[in-house]
């Protein structure tokens, strides 16, 4: 009989306990099994130890994972990119008989992502690190989107060095700019001492004439 396990998620667990029921599962149901694993950049060590285990059982092994991701220690597998691997993973084996082993943490949002394209794929879920308790997902859930982040592209197309020259010329007129305020100052303070002088010499003037 052919049948898939979709292995996912972050959580901690042994490798005794990761052994004993991927093996229990493998006998219960016999040599045509796929391991499909799937992750984003990097397997989890549980997800490591059932493909070791796999090989060992000479089961076929696919990873999904996205572009430039490393496999660690998993080798004989068909390598499978994409963008949203674990989503993929289940899109691809929900027809062939296949099961979610989830290796579950309440704080790996990873796990609620595989959890809801579980569900969406109508794959029964089960915790890989507490003794492939079945998983029932809420109502609602649903897969998380993530758009990922655009960098920032500066509007300016001048280079570095005409920026660094435009800076100069803004402190240049800046310099100047303070410079004729002065200027402005001291013209205006010699005019209101003339203005002064002025008036005194013709007030004294005044005063010439009238002794």
């Amino acid at each position: 009989m052919t049948y898939s396990v979709v292995i996912a998620g972050n959580g901690e667990t042994s490798r005794a306990n990761v052994e004993a029921l991927m093996a229990d599962h493998y006998y219960a149901n016999g040599e045509g099994g796929t391991l499909v694993v799937a992750f984003n950049q990097r397997p989890s060590q549980g997800q490591v130890w059932a493909a070791q285990l796999a090989n060992q059982q000479k089961l076929d092994i696919v990873v999904f994972a996205k572009a430039g991701a490393f496999l660690d220690s998993i080798s004989h597998a068909t390598l499978s990119e994409s963008d949203t691997p674990v989503g993929d993973a289940m899109t691809a084996f929900k027809n062939k008989n296949a099961q979610a082993f989830l290796l579950w943490s309440d704080e790996d949002p990873d796990c609620l992502d595989a959890l809801a394209s579980a569900k969406a794929a109508e794959i029964p879920a089960y915790d890989l690190c507490d003794g492939l308790a079945a998983i029932t997902p809420v109502e609602d859930i649903k897969p998380s989107v993530k758009n990922p982040e655009m960098p920032k592209v500066e509007s300016s197309t001048k280079s570095a060095e005409e920026e660094e020259y435009d800076e100069d010329e803004e402190e240049i007129d800046d310099d100047e700019e303070d410079y004729e305020e002065a200027v402005d100052e001291i013209y205006a303070g010699i005019e209101a001492l003339v203005e002064m002088i002025a008036d005194r010499v013709v007030s004294k003037l005044g005063e010439t004439k009238t002794k």
